[in-house]
């Protein structure tokens, strides 16, 4: 069993693309959506057009800029499947995509799947050994850097290396300027945590308020 991931912000238009071309139940058992405090274009009123038989939606109560470290460490731990697929809302997978998940998923291969930067399919139980994303790094887009070195040094995995396997909807030039200030933060943050990567699960998560919302 597979569940689909994804984070949300102020962007109906993206979320009803995203479920149209992502959510294939042949593929993906269920899906988890984790809305960063949108206020204006809450993820619940785009949801409720759908069947949400098989759709959980849970909320982060604050909104920090960027959350979106913290909105998947939450849907990590609300998942109940073996394995699960992290997707942005701004990709859309290629049919080709889906195959390769199915097989990756049915060979019970002992790895992850890099599909595209920042978007993979993992056993469950792998992302919560690895502690997660780090939370001290909220509101920093390029944390998302320093999660996926942890996963490369910890794990065995396989990346998609084919460049038409996913299209960016909307991609984003690097933010330079908070790129800068991360490295900054990442160096008194490591300077703080332990050299060995079996123990960088030891960080606090979930250290944020959330609800889950019924639809």
């Amino acid at each position: 069993m597979n569940t689909l991931v994804t984070t949300y912000y102020e962007n109906p238009e993206l979320l009803e693309i995203f479920i149209e071309n992502n959510f294939n139940q042949d593929y993906f058992s269920n899906l988890i959506v984790v809305d960063d405090a949108s206020s204006k274009y809450p993820a619940k009123d785009i949801l409720q057009h759908y069947d949400t038989s098989n759709i959980s939606l849970f909320v982060l109560t604050e909104d920090v800029g960027f959350n979106g470290h913290a909105a998947r460490n939450l849907a990590a731990y609300q998942t109940k499947t073996k394995w699960i697929t992290f997707l942005d809302v701004d990709t859309t997978l290629a049919p080709k995509t889906f195959d390769y998940i199915k097989d990756f998923v049915a060979g019970e291969t002992e790895c992850f799947l890099e599909i595209w930067f920042n978007q993979f399919l993992i056993p469950r139980n792998y992302f919560l050994a690895s502690g997660g994303y780090d939370e001290r790094l909220n509101g920093y887009h390029w944390g998302d850097f320093l999660f996926l070195q942890r996963l490369y040094q910890l794990f065995s995995f396989y990346r998609l290396d084919y460049t038409t396997s996913v299209l960016n909807i909307k991609p984003k030039e690097p933010d330079t300027i908070k790129k800068n200030e991360l490295e900054k933060i990442s160096e008194k943050v490591f300077s703080e945590t332990s050299k060995n990567p079996l123990d960088w699960h030891k960080h606090k998560i979930l250290t944020f308020d959330w609800k889950k919302i019924c639809l």
